[in-house]
């Protein structure tokens, strides 16, 4: 197949390269600046969403919600009585908590001090308390650091046995997906923990080392969510009041987490829910107290998320946008979308792999965008290409071929390009039978004559059922139906079309010259590649593949069976209400594994009845010869051999394969097939 032209070849490669300069130049923004955001996050996302959701059995939150305010006639505008929370550390003490954790900011004493002192109690007895503050220290306008901290009340502080920084990091959707950074208090002096790592080292007590702050590069560490909302079990702090009120072992060996899901502070201060990745699904927001517990239970099992380096990241933005605009600028447009529509699923698979078994990820959306950006570059750029290529094409066309398949082929889109494509088509092929010997026989000038004569006649009958003339080779013919205009009916098509042939032909058995022409018809449907098998300065429609080589057989096999017109099973079922046919066996041809059944068409409906007698007795026969009855098989096929006038081809066919079993069996896996050594 000849190469493109210079200057087309030069002309795809300047898009191509611009297309990738344009990737590189949008990736590298969308990655590098805030502009990306919104992809970045949704990268973190998306994978969350296809995940199932991880078992959660070491934690338990209890919800200050509306139904406890309710129960417990706590205000919703003020904080709770803290002999409540008193009252709440003891029974999860004595159910067997592991760690009790308040997202509640106690920074002060309350109206109650006998309240003060029950939980400043149950805080030391317990000695399993974690308490949160509230510490900032970072820059609030450009050039100005501004620090303040709100700590737990001093003497809780001293009956607790940990407390830690409960803020979170929010992003521009006020959703949580980094882990906080430790920070200073206001003094310099002291590093302040967050309160989930606070949380972990004291559940993990002799494994506390592996949370150092310099080993694990918390600052690096993204929430690694367990599912949506509600997927760490929760309880109504009312409940885990009652005696009768949570599963047993409900709070065994867990974290509690403690926390309202609108403040943490007092309830009615202001919301505490923030964006979960589940928001897709409409599972969006979680609960502060959720998320502090999400963390810690990251930093205890070491499975929270990591980001791929900015270097890498930036390798792979510039590698995709590379790759994509060679290889999607260069396909056709649905080639194009099935290469997109393949890349996106592989890259997204992946990119949910990575973060579900290697606790990895990275912003792989911009990738998407790449290929999204790149296919519509390679529609336009093709649309336009087909529209200048379809103009040549039509000129070169007029050439060759009627203007009425010209305007087929037009219509067709695939057939504008070189290659083929897969279709279900009806072929036909035709022979002259003993046309060697007749050719030899004639003088040139009336051979020529005669298959002008035939030819016309001949095809005549195929475009009369909008069949398409593939080749003429000598006498032979090739004709298909169902391409390039797809046809519904085609079977029934090509089968007319070879009854008209038949019907037509008749009248050359009184050639002038003397001759007796009779032509062989073989008829098969199956699916074949059909297209341009030429090049840019030669359009050859053609029909290419096994089942037009099983065609042509089929009209070869006619020469054994000494009958004029066979057709395979595709064929036959579709019209075996409309004609008259017999089975003569199942015939493995040369060049194929598998056995095809072959079927003789003998004549009109009308031929039905007269044909009964020695058509069921050649059935009879066939099923004798499967069974390997060779004996009662030969009488049989000599009896429908005798029934007919002419003889009958197939029976003798048979009783030539029966001569030769009897001299070399078939083999004990024999199913009663004739393999065929020639064409």
């Amino acid at each position: 197949m000849k190469s493109p032209e210079p200057k087309m070849r030069s002309r795809v490669w300047t898009v191509i390269w611009l297309v990738a300069f344009i990737n590189l130049l949008g990736g590298a923004a969308l990655l590098l600046t805030p502009w990306g955001g919104p992809v970045t996050r949704s990268s973190y996302d998306l994978p969350f969403l296809f995940r199932p959701n991880l078992p959660v059995t070491n934690a338990a939150i209890v919800y200050l919600d509306e139904a406890s305010h309710r129960e417990l006639d706590q205000p919703m505008n003020a904080p709770w009585d803290r002999a409540l929370h008193a009252r709440l550390i003891r029974r999860l003490v004595d159910d067997g908590a592991r760690a009790i954790v308040f997202d509640i900011i106690f920074s002060g004493a309350s109206a109650s001090p006998d309240s003060d002192q029950q939980l400043e109690q149950s805080m030391r007895s317990s000695r399993r308390v974690v308490l949160a503050g509230d510490f900032q220290n970072r820059e609030t306008v450009p050039g100005a650091t501004g620090s303040w901290e709100e700590l737990p009340y001093d003497p809780f502080r001293q009956a607790a046995s940990g407390w830690g920084n409960a803020n979170l990091s929010i992003d521009p959707d006020y959703g949580v997906r980094r882990f906080f950074p430790d920070v200073d208090n206001v003094s310099g002096q002291t590093t302040v923990l967050w309160m989930p790592e606070s949380a972990a080292r004291l559940a993990a007590k002799d494994t506390a080392s592996v949370l150092d702050r310099e080993k694990t590069g918390r600052s690096s560490h993204w929430v690694n969510f367990f599912g949506p909302p509600g997927t760490i079990p929760g309880i109504s702090y009312f409940v885990a009041l009652q005696p009768d009120g949570p599963p047993p072992g409900f709070f065994k060996d867990k974290i509690v987490f403690i926390g309202a899901q609108m403040s943490s502070d007092f309830s009615g201060k202001g919301k505490d829910e923030f964006h979960s990745p589940y928001a897709f699904w409409g599972n969006g927001f979680s609960p502060g107290v959720e998320i502090q517990a999400t963390c810690t239970l990251n930093l205890l099992q070491s499975n929270w998320l990591v980001r791929l380096p900015p270097l890498v990241e930036l390798a792979l933005i510039v590698a995709s946008g590379i790759l994509f605009s060679l290889v999607l600028i260069r396909l056709m447009p649905w080639q194009a979308a099935v290469v997109s529509v393949l890349a996106t699923l592989l890259t997204g698979v992946g990119a949910c792999l990575l973060a579900w078994k290697a606790c990895l990820w990275f912003d792989w959306l911009l990738m998407v965008y790449q290929i999204a950006f790149t296919f519509i570059c390679s529609l336009i750029y093709n649309s336009i290409r087909l529209h200048i290529e379809k103009r040549l094409l039509e000129s070169s066309l007029s050439a060759h071929l009627s203007p009425a398949l010209v305007k087929r082929l037009l219509q067709e889109p695939a057939l504008r390009r070189r290659g083929g494509q897969k279709q279900e088509v009806s072929m036909l092929f035709t022979d002259m039978e003993n046309f060697s010997r007749i050719s030899e026989s004639m003088h040139p000038d009336d051979l020529v004559n005669l298959l002008n004569r035939y030819f016309e006649a001949a095809l005549q009958c195929i475009h009369e059922t909008d069949g398409t003339v593939m080749d003429l080779v000598g006498d032979a013919i090739f004709a298909i139906w169902n391409a390039p205009v797809e046809q519904s009916n085609h079977r029934e098509l090509a089968f007319q079309a070879s009854l008209r042939l038949q019907e037509k032909l008749a009248g050359f058995e009184h050639a002038p010259q003397g001759f007796t022409l009779r032509t062989r018809i073989g008829l098969h449907c199956g699916i074949v590649s059909v297209g341009n098998i030429g090049s840019e300065q030669r359009f050859d429609y053609a029909a290419v593949g096994d089942q037009t080589n099983l065609a042509s057989r089929l009209e070869g096999l006619n020469k054994h069976f000494k009958t004029t017109m066979l057709a395979s099973r595709e064929i036959q079922r579709v019209v075996e209400n409309k004609v008259t046919s017999r089975l003569v066996g199942h015939v493995q041809v040369k060049g194929f594994a598998k056995a095809v059944e072959v079927y003789e068409i003998i004549g009109p409906p009308e031929a039905l009845e007269p044909t009964r007698p020695w058509r069921e007795l050649f059935a009879t026969a066939i099923t004798h010869f499967r069974r390997r009855d060779f004996d009662q098989a030969a009488r049989l096929f000599t009896e429908v051999d005798r029934m007919r006038p002419e003889g009958d081809g197939p029976s003798q066919f048979y009783l030539y394969q029966i001569e030769q079993f009897r001299e070399t069996p078939p083999p004990p896996d024999w199913i009663g097939e004739i393999t065929m050594k020639d064409k």
